[in-house]
């Protein structure tokens, strides 16, 4: 599933289930770096230069955490999170692309969990689709009031009315 918004379901339910250990951009780039080898073999493939299977040893478990270390570790160095954050996130986006990913293409390009029976690419859309299903309300609920103190703020809104008196005065 390279470039695909299904590998972010499951960062949206792990950022749902730990707001503050985890940063959604780092969880997109790793699994964008992860993909990497696969969007070079797909777009020598348009020109016709063959470079073998799709899926080879940057989708081999050990080396998705070996990718997505390297990226919690320039994250936390740009010091655009917290090292804790960042190796939390970045393992999360490695395994669960791993996850996903072995559904999707097990017995082809990468090794298969377990035997599917021909439906691990609905098993991987399922869980992709339910992480954002369950994910993305939490969120909302998580920064609904960041979310309304700027909207009120950039459209000049007033505050609640329940500091008014009763009479309206």
């Amino acid at each position: 599933m390279p470039i695909t918004p299904f590998h972010l379901g499951p960062g949206v339910f792990q950022k749902a289930l730990a707001p503050r250990a985890t940063n959604l951009l780092l969880y997109g780039v790793a699994s964008l770096a992860i993909d990497a080898e696969p969007i070079i073999k797909g777009v020598a493939g348009l020109f016709g230069v063959d470079l073998g299977p799709l899926h080879t040893w940057t989708h081999q478990l050990e080396w998705m955490l070996i990718i997505a270390l390297a990226c919690a570790i320039v994250w936390a160095l740009l010091r655009l999170t917290s090292w804790p954050v960042a190796v939390f996130t970045a393992a999360g986006a490695a395994t669960t692309h791993w996850l996903l990913d072995s559904l999707m293409h097990g017995g082809g390009d990468m090794p298969l969990l377990y035997n599917t029976r021909g439906y691990g690419t609905d098993i991987a859309h399922g869980i992709a689709i339910w992480g954002f299903l369950l994910g993305t309300p939490f969120l909302i609920a998580y920064y609904r009031t960041p979310i309304e103190n700027w909207l009120r703020r950039e459209l000049r809104l007033p505050r609640s009315n329940q500091s008014r008196s009763i009479d309206g005065k």
